[in-house]
């Protein structure tokens, strides 16, 4: 029941970064829309939104600082790999990185690939545990381990699911839309709006 009420909680929470930044991407399509001069992208566009959406829990989750909570003291490194302390803390982590780890080869061709998928999962979890460095919690390289391999369990599912369904890898991905700097531009956009804007939101 606990765990409900904490994932109810992170879900809304998560809907406020999504909502916050949701006006930033929406310009960001609409340019590149204009500049394609297309707009047969609409499963693309609202599997991104989803994406986004997945980002938005992330940050939400792994308690990434924001203006408020961003402080240059007390910083905690743990570089000791599987000092298991918490079984059902490693399990969440894994399962956190899960959808991230399907989403991007869904919406990407260049993460159809196992490695760039796996570094993708690395350095992603490796920039939100760098972040927590500056809000007083623990940066633990077994969180960077445990998200990476949720994240190749997310890629094996879009696998599996594209072995059952061929033009997945096709369907939601859009040659238009499917530039490199995508993925970091929403990334980025959700970052920047949980981190100074969603903390002067009055909900």
């Amino acid at each position: 029941m606990y765990l409900l009420e904490v994932l109810a909680e992170t879900l809304a929470d998560a809907a406020i970064g999504f909502i916050v930044a949701l006006p930033f991407i929406i310009f960001y399509h609409a340019v590149i829309i204009k500049k394609s001069g297309r707009s047969s992208f609409i499963p693309h566009i609202i599997a991104a939104y989803i994406f986004c959406y997945i980002i938005s829990f992330i940050f939400t989750a792994t308690e990434i600082p924001d203006v408020s909570s961003f402080s240059l003291t007390m910083l905690q490194i743990s570089i000791t790999p599987f000092i298991i302390e918490n079984n059902e803390q490693l399990l969440l982590n894994i399962l956190l990185f899960v959808p991230f780890g399907f989403f991007s080869p869904l919406l990407w061709k260049r993460f159809q690939n196992i490695f760039r998928a796996f570094f993708l999962g690395l350095f992603f979890s490796l920039f939100i545990e760098i972040t927590q460095l500056f809000c007083h919690r623990v940066t633990d390289i077994d969180d960077l381990i445990m998200n990476t391999i949720g994240t190749i369990i997310g890629y094996l599912i879009f696998i599996t699911a594209r072995l059952i369904i061929p033009k997945l890898g096709n369907f939601f991905c859009n040659s238009s839309l499917n530039r490199k700097s995508e993925i970091y531009v929403y990334i980025a956009t959700v970052f920047i709006a949980s981190f100074f804007i969603k903390p002067l939101m009055p909900i």
